[in-house]
């Protein structure tokens, strides 16, 4: 964990990439420089904890076995909140990530994914739930994102290097509206 290229995680952050690189087989350490993973990094505009009081993620890989991490009685102060998933060996994908956020156990909002990783490198997946998805209905095999519907599928030219920093979900007070 010490190699990634982030901030000091607070204890929210540090239980969830501790659960997910810890509990899934296909998700394990490598070699720095022939490390193959992706960071999914789940910000919000919700309020918290008055509109979610927890956000969990979800991996299954190809082989459909499920993972899971929680993060609970989140603050303002946990986000963003960043999953190391790391690939040893195996088929690079595809596989679905899934961010959810709830309220006691009421999901709220979710964002689903599908992706593959990229051999040799580090990819960045931004899974950002926002307000204008509470109440968004999506097409079967799409999902609710900052632009609206999109399709679940990411292709791997749509990814991102990982830099080390944390991105934030940029809201209207943000950008000054």
């Amino acid at each position: 964990m010490d190699a990634m290229s982030a901030p000091p995680p607070t204890s929210a952050k540090l239980a969830i990439v501790a659960l997910i690189v810890s509990s899934v087989p296909f998700m394990s350490c490598s070699d720095e420089d022939e490390r193959t993973e992706i960071i999914v990094v789940v910000d919000t505009d919700l309020d918290i904890p008055s509109e979610l009081s927890a956000i969990r993620v979800e991996a299954t890989s190809p082989a459909d076995a499920e993972r899971l991490a929680t993060a609970e009685a989140l603050s303002a102060d946990d986000l963003p909140l960043y999953v190391g998933l790391l690939r040893n060996d195996g088929p690079l994908g595809p596989f679905e990530v899934r961010a959810i956020g709830a309220r006691g156990v009421t999901t709220v909002v979710e964002r689903v994914a599908r992706v593959s990783f990229v051999a040799g490198r580090t990819m960045l997946l931004e899974l950002h739930l926002v307000a204008a998805c509470v109440a968004a209905s999506c097409d079967p095999g799409e999902t609710c994102g900052v632009e609206g519907c999109r399709s679940i599928d990411i292709e791997t030219d749509e990814y991102v290097d990982w830099t080390g920093e944390l991105p934030r979900l940029e809201t209207d007070a943000d950008a000054g509206g």
